[in-house]
């Protein structure tokens, strides 16, 4: 079984603190898949750089432009959102709520 995370943010919100989170999902969840924006695929050189290896990687989908209905029906297959760290978030988050999908976040 497959479970889809959601981390729908632009590239600019994929903080390095982030990785080690993105990465711990794709390590610790054999069915894990991270949705990401296309734009956030400029991260993969810093990731091979830090030892991830092709498979994590690959378990990352990176998906391009969308309308918004496109994109809340996408959501709505996920399991979860991913909240952005250090940055904030608060459009997705809501976007999430709209279609029943909680937002795992990281406390300050």
């Amino acid at each position: 079984n497959l479970h889809y995370y959601a981390l729908l943010q632009y590239s600019k919100k994929i903080h390095p603190l982030l990785d080690a989170a993105i990465l711990g999902i794709v390590r610790g969840d054999e069915g894990g898949r991270v949705l990401m924006l296309e734009g956030s695929r400029a991260h993969i050189s810093r990731w091979r750089r830090d030892g991830w290896s092709d498979e994590e990687i690959e378990r990352v989908i990176f998906v391009g432009r969308m309308g918004r209905i496109d994109f809340l029906t996408l959501i709505s297959h996920c399991s979860c959102a991913l909240g952005t760290f250090p940055w904030g978030e608060g459009v997705t988050t809501f976007e999430a709520f709209a279609v029943s999908v909680p937002t795992v976040i990281l406390p300050s």
